[in-house]
């Protein structure tokens, strides 16, 4: 084993399409908070929906 573990405290809990019970009862039983979307993953907007060509814009800044 790597040894690396978790920081819950610093780590977001996301669901689609759960009810807010839920959300709250996994959010205490890994004691974590309840994130929200659309958030940003290495700079790259991620979201249940599809991503709007605006979005994309900073992949083709970083490659020209």
């Amino acid at each position: 084993m790597s040894g690396l573990k978790i920081n819950f405290l610093k780590s977001e809990i996301f669901s689609i399409r759960a009810d807010d019970i839920t959300m709250q009862k996994y959010a205490e039983m890994f004691n974590c908070q309840i994130g929200n979307f659309p958030i940003k993953y290495l700079g790259m907007p991620v979201s249940y929906a599809g991503l709007k060509c605006s979005d994309w814009l900073f992949v083709d800044d970083k490659f020209i």
